[in-house]
């Protein structure tokens, strides 16, 4: 091998990207604090609202179960919708648990592709895990109750992934 042949090395930097401020720049605290107390005052109405989200899920798992197992890709398609909402609602109005089982009843509906009835028991099984922690105010992680429903909740999905 002589040197024409040898491959050039080329340095790169340790620092070849920008780095993202620790905190956000350009803001004005007082835009800032106003967003969070008009989300604030909305948290009353969370419980409504996911309320309405809560009968819309029921809604779409009572049509799937209603449907032949080849038919209930649009209903399950409307539910992952309907349980991505709730995700992304539920921390934000004071309700992280809320947040936690509709994410993980997204990456079940996402990652199954199944609508057999074990799925859908799945799915029913988050629908009231999601109605018990409204019907009982369980703010923040839940506490126990919260934790040992996140993990009945587990339990079943790897039940169900394993048949």
């Amino acid at each position: 091998m002589t040197m024409a042949d040898e491959p050039e090395i080329i340095e790169i930097p340790t620092r070849s990207s920008p780095s993202l401020p620790a905190e956000p720049v350009d803001i004005d605290p007082e835009l800032l604090a106003k967003a969070e107390a008009l989300v604030a005052g909305l948290r009353p109405q969370y419980l409504s609202w996911v309320r309405e989200d809560l009968d819309r899920l029921q809604a779409t798992w009572e049509s799937a179960r209603a449907t032949e197992i080849v038919q209930r890709a649009e209903a399950m398609r409307a539910a992952f919708a309907v349980a991505h909402d709730i995700k992304g609602q539920g921390g934000s109005f004071g309700y992280p648990l809320m947040t936690d089982i509709g994410a993980q009843l997204c990456r079940f509906l996402e990652a199954g592709g199944r609508f057999d009835d074990e799925a859908l028991e799945v799915v029913r099984l988050h629908i009231e895990a999601m109605r018990l922690v409204v019907a009982d105010r369980m703010e923040g992680d839940g506490g126990d109750a919260g934790r040992k429903l996140m993990r009945g909740l587990q339990a079943v999905i790897v039940k169900t992934a394993g048949k």
